[in-house]
Parts: C-alpha cells; sequence; structure tokens
C-alpha cells in the first residue's frame, strides 16, 4: 500500500502558496511541526482558506488538521469541508463535512488537537477536491490557528487486484571498473505498525442549528363521493309570515272627455266697458322652432394651469429581509431565506423555506435588493429568475466589501421565480442587521 499526501505547502513553511485565502495570515509565534502556522483570526472575524487538489470517483481520503487557540476564550467556531468537483469544478458531492469548536487547546502550553477524519467516497465524475477550513463569526472568541494539513490518498488499501507473479531474472551484467557510486536513497518505510489503543471519546460538539422545514407535500386526490342518504319526512309548515308593508299609490287616471258646448243664446245690448280684469295666465308655450344652422366654433380659450400630481398605486408588492443569519456559501451559489418582517401583497407568493418567491401575473417589475455583513468579504450577489442570473441586477465586487445594492426594472410573466443569491466564496458570510433584504413592486 503506498500513503500520497494531495495537500501542497500543508505545513505553510511557504507562506500561503498554494492556497486560496480571506482574513488569513501566516504566523512565526507557534507552529505544531516547523516554523509556521496560519492565524484565521479571533471573534467576530469570519476567514477561510482552501486548495484545490486532483480526485478519483470511488476513492476515500483522510483529512489530517493540526489546531489550536490563543487563549482560555471559548473556542472557535471551526468548519472542515471537502467538496468532490468535476473539470469545470461544479459540485458533484459532499465527502465531508464536520464542525470543531470545544475541544481545541490553548498553544501556549505546546498543545495542539489533531483532527484525523475519513471522507465518504468520490461520485462518478470526480476529477477534483476542494478542502476547505472556515472559521465562522463568534463573539469573544479565541484566535484560531492551523497547522500541517493533509489528504491523504491510500492506493491499494482496498480493491487492488492480486500481485501478479515475478518474472525471470534477467542474466548479470559484467560488473563495472569504475569507482563506488554514491550511497542510492533510503528505501521505502516499512510497515506500518500496529494501530494504538483509542484514546477516550472527545466531547460532544455543540447541536448544529435545525435546518429549513421541508415543502409541504401535494395535496392527495379528493376520495369519490359517498352514496346520496334517503330523503327525510317533509317538517310541518311553519307560521305565516308578518303582512308586508303596502306598496305605493297607482298612477291617476285619465281626465274624462268634455261634453258638448250648449246653443248660443241671442245677443244681448252692449252693456257698459267693465274695469279691466286680471291679466289672464299664460297660455303654454308654443312648439319650439327649428333648430338655426351652427355658429362658427370660437377660438380655443387659453390653457389651464396643471393640476396636482396624482398618487401612484402600485398593483403588488413584496417585501423579505433576513437580518442576522450566517450564510454559508458554496461554489454554486446560496440562496439567502427571507423569513423576517415579510409584507407579502396579491400576485406573490413564497415557498416554505422563505427562498424562492413566484409571481402569478404578467408585467413590468422594480427589483431592488441589499445585502450587509459584518465583515468585507470577497462575495457577490445577484437575483435568479427562474434559476438563472439578470445581468443589471448582478454585482460583482472586484474588491472585498461589507455592503452591495442593486436595483432595476425587469419584465416578468406569470409564474417567473426570483430568489436572492450569494455566490463566488467558499466559506461563510455573516449578516449584519438590516442584513438581507429583497424588494419586488409590480408597476403596470
Amino acid at each position: 500500500m503506498s500513503v500520497t499526501n494531495l495537500i501542497q505547502n500543508g505545513s505553510f513553511e511557504s507562506g500561503l502558496t498554494n492556497w486560496t485565502s480571506s482574513n488569513v495570515t501566516v504566523s512565526g509565534s507557534y507552529c505544531h511541526t516547523g516554523v509556521y502556522s496560519i492565524d484565521m483570526g479571533s471573534g467576530l472575524t469570519s476567514s477561510y482558506v482552501y486548495q484545490v487538489v486532483p480526485a478519483e470517483a470511488g476513492q476515500a481520503y483522510e483529512l489530517f488538521v493540526s489546531l489550536s487557540k490563543s487563549d482560555i476564550n471559548i473556542g472557535p467556531a471551526l468548519l472542515l469541508t471537502v467538496y468532490f468537483c468535476d473539470d469545470s469544478l461544479n459540485q458533484l458531492g459532499i465527502g465531508l463535512q464536520q464542525g470543531v469548536s470545544t475541544r481545541i487547546p490553548v498553544v501556549t502550553s505546546n498543545s495542539w488537537l489533531e483532527v484525523y477524519e475519513t471522507t465518504t467516497a468520490a461520485p462518478v465524475g470526480t476529477t477534483q477536491a476542494i478542502v476547505l477550513i472556515s472559521k465562522l463569526a463568534l463573539a469573544n472568541s479565541a484566535t484560531l490557528y492551523v497547522d500541517d494539513v493533509a489528504l491523504l490518498e491510500m492506493v491499494g488499501a482496498d480493491g487492488a487486484g492480486p500481485t501478479g507473479p515475478t518474472g525471470p531474472t534477467g542474466p548479470t551484467g559484467p560488473t563495472g571498473a569504475g569507482a563506488t557510486g554514491a550511497t542510492g536513497p533510503t528505501g521505502l518505510a516499512g510497515a506500518e505498525g500496529a494501530t494504538g489503543a483509542t484514546g477516550p471519546a472527545g466531547a460532544d460538539g455543540a447541536t448544529g442549528a435545525t435546518g429549513p422545514t421541508g415543502a409541504d407535500g401535494a395535496t392527495g386526490a379528493m376520495g369519490p363521493a359517498g352514496a346520496d342518504g334517503a330523503t327525510g319526512p317533509t317538517g310541518p309548515a311553519g307560521a305565516d309570515g308578518a303582512t308586508g308593508a303596502m306598496g305605493p299609490a297607482g298612477a291617476e287616471g285619465a281626465t274624462g272627455a268634455t261634453g258638448p258646448a250648449g246653443a248660443e243664446g241671442a245677443t244681448g245690448a252692449t252693456g257698459p266697458t267693465g274695469a279691466d280684469g286680471a291679466t289672464g295666465a299664460t297660455g303654454p308655450a308654443g312648439a319650439e322652432g327649428a333648430t338655426g344652422a351652427t355658429g362658427l366654433t370660437g377660438a380655443d380659450g387659453a390653457t389651464g394651469p396643471t393640476g396636482p400630481t396624482g398618487t401612484s398605486v402600485t398593483s403588488s408588492y413584496f417585501y423579505g429581509q433576513n437580518p442576522d443569519a450566517v450564510i454559508a456559501v458554496v461554489l454554486g451559489g446560496t440562496t439567502i431565506p427571507l423569513s423576517e418582517n415579510q409584507n407579502i401583497g396579491s400576485g406573490f407568493t413564497i415557498n416554505g423555506a422563505d427562498t424562492v418567491i413566484t409571481v402569478s401575473e404578467a408585467g413590468t417589475y422594480f427589483i431592488a435588493y441589499s445585502v450587509v455583513m459584518t465583515a468585507a468579504v470577497l462575495v457577490s450577489a445577484q437575483i435568479l429568475v427562474n434559476g438563472s442570473a439578470i445581468d443589471e441586477l448582478q454585482y460583482t465586487p472586484i474588491a472585498s466589501l461589507s455592503s452591495m445594492s442593486a436595483q432595476a426594472i425587469v419584465t416578468l410573466a406569470a409564474g417567473d421565480t426570483l430568489e436572492l443569491q450569494l455566490f463566488g466564496l467558499l466559506g461563510a458570510a455573516t449578516l449584519n442587521s438590516p442584513g438581507a433584504y429583497l424588494n419586488i413592486i409590480r408597476l403596470n
């Protein structure tokens, strides 16, 4: 059996060569072996270091890491992860994810915790592995030191075929007449000795946070309707209701016809002219004459002053927030749950994990988001629509930042889904109030 360490510069004697890191420095103050180790910070500082190494499908690996801390304060929150990936660094599986905190000793007494973990077998298609060491933000925690990182590949330990027969010995060549050559390199180490007795088990680590509740399952099909029951007997007649109010009076009937005029009497003598009688009532107006021709159109009057602008009312809206979570960002991106201070109007729904928002109506939408973190990290943010990034809503900084925001007006179809995501960092991003929020307003 042969053993190969796939990690380059695992003891950090060449600084951070072969490693990618954030908020990590090389320390010459303490070491497990050699001269140097790395300092990953303390307290609310989030940091990480990782290396990409070759890997093989079906192979399991052994991870070794030596850890210590600066003082008796609470141990740093540490996460050891091994990702299995293809040629394009697409994640195929997680071979190991192990948290370490309470068992880390104090370095001033020259004590180190030697962590030994075995990964699962790499899945089909694996050509590379990412070995990631992340320190999460934890108030009042001690400084974390890391040294002697190794990822060992055991060749021939399992599944090796039998050794073939030894071929015939070739003829001995003539003895040379030259001077004796230099001593050859030291041979391979002998077989490994028997494993020592297992030490006492360390204290259990803190229980991890409960994962988000899974989405509700689909509602089962409705069973067949039962047969109609027999018709019950007719109940007794109810008491008569109260008499209704009297209806309105009917319209007045038409006036009857005037009777015939009596015969005209003889004309009497003309009497003296009487005094003028009172003016009789005005007779009915005559029929309206025909409408005259329309006159010429007058000149337009002056334009009146512009009235005040009316209040704009949106058709529908969504708001969700995550003020202070720790987001574990992976290569393919991590969606931020928006479970706090939700304000969901008509036309929007959100899934049970509070990560995916669905619009029910097509239209033009205003979308704005912001992400604020406790420390500057080199991480990017984006909005996914139906799983694809929108260019105008993707924020990709060229340097570490502690806050990002973007806004745009986009056209969405009914049924489109939206997610707020962090990407581009292998490690943890700790949100700081107001944290992350997403605001969506339907304009029309």
